[in-house]
């Protein structure tokens, strides 16, 4: 929406003063964050000022998502993973391929079961399942139908930094260009 902001503001704002010092032609519409100051009764427009960076150009897809995940107030959800998260990452996948073949073991082995995701063609993750199998040794014949939800968990160890990420972060974000992850793509 547009806004009214005082000539005086815009000069004194350091995010502008520096912005504006840069060389190079001004292309595109400019979004910058601001902050509704007041909007009186019978003003067409209320009156604000700029609380930040600039956002990006208006219409370019980034800009745009970066908008969604402000509203939203989910801007932090677009930062990448800290360095201690990269690094317990690599550490739970090394100890994931140690103790594969334990826990295959351990785990009933549906491997060659005919299992086919509930997904909608349109997902990007694929870890919701069913499978369905006839048993025609009763009559009538009964089926097995079994529910299955990628178990993620088993790599999350509880107090550790990607559980708090995944507490902190809460869901996974999908916009129509990108995701962003609750947990490590890893």
């Amino acid at each position: 929406p547009w806004m009214l902001l005082p000539i005086k503001e815009i000069q004194q704002a350091p995010e502008v003063r520096q912005w504006l010092q840069v060389p190079g032609k001004i292309v595109g519409t400019l979004l910058w964050p601001v902050q509704i100051d007041k909007w009186e009764e019978n003003a067409p427009l209320p009156k604000g000022r700029i609380v930040g960076g600039p956002i990006g150009n208006a219409g370019e897809i980034e800009t745009e998502a970066r908008l969604c995940m402000m509203e939203a107030e989910l801007e932090d959800h677009m930062d990448e993973f800290s360095d201690e998260v990269a690094e317990e990452t690599k550490r739970v996948l090394e100890w994931a391929k140690a103790t594969h073949e334990a826990e295959v073991n351990r785990r009933v082995d549906l491997r060659e079961a005919r299992i086919m995701t509930i997904d909608p063609a349109t997902a990007r993750d694929l870890d919701d399942a069913i499978h369905i199998v006839r048993d025609d040794s009763t009559s009538p014949p009964q089926f097995e139908i079994g529910v299955h939800i990628a178990d993620v968990s088993h790599f999350v160890w509880k107090g550790h930094k990607i559980d708090s990420e995944a507490a902190w972060r809460c869901t996974t974000v999908y916009l129509t260009h990108r995701a962003y992850h609750m947990l490590p793509r890893e």
